[in-house]
């Protein structure tokens, strides 16, 4: 388990590396409906990895279709089966992508804070510690907490932030 999946846990005990509830080589409408759902919640979107290989213009235009949608906060209109126009459903959670390199084009590229993790970069004493935290449930319980904290103080909060979005 890495770094992202110890993010990830926070927002649940089960979110280990072999269940993050995202990844790149779902479908870009299961995506962004996942997306929609992971409201005001970390989403973990694992594996954007191109090869080179036949397909791979599929994975970039997912990436792109997801992350430009969480950069404008907008998301894809469609119609339902009767010809009426479905509400969209823009992301509503952050999103936070893993890969071997980052998505071509500059405009994509602008809506993401990029990240590179070099060799040797990340303390694995402390890696190992919060892995432990993580199988322990206690960065669960931890959010846990501060939801409980935060939801007893929320109309004082928001009071004293009026410029924050709600």
């Amino acid at each position: 388990m890495g770094q992202t999946e110890i993010c990830q846990q926070h927002f649940g005990l089960a979110m280990d590396s072999a269940h993050l509830p995202g990844h790149l080589a779902s479908t870009a409408n299961g995506l962004e409906s996942l997306a929609f759902h992971a409201k005001d919640a970390l989403l973990v979107m694992d594996d954007f990895a191109p090869t080179g290989r036949y397909g791979d213009e599929g994975l970039e235009s997912i990436a792109e279709r997801l992350f430009r949608a969480a950069g404008n906060q907008q998301g894809r209109s469609r119609l339902v089966g009767n010809g009426r126009l479905q509400q969209a459903r823009p992301p509503r959670g952050l999103l936070l992508a893993t890969g071997e390199q980052a998505p071509q084009g500059q405009s994509i590229r602008a809506r993401l804070l990029i990240r590179e993790v070099a060799l040797g970069e990340v303390d694995r004493d402390t890696l190992s510690e919060c892995q432990r935290a993580g199988e322990e449930g206690r960065l669960a319980g931890s959010m846990g907490a501060f939801l409980g904290w935060i939801a007893g103080r929320y109309e004082e909060l928001r009071a004293a932030s009026p410029d924050t979005v709600s």
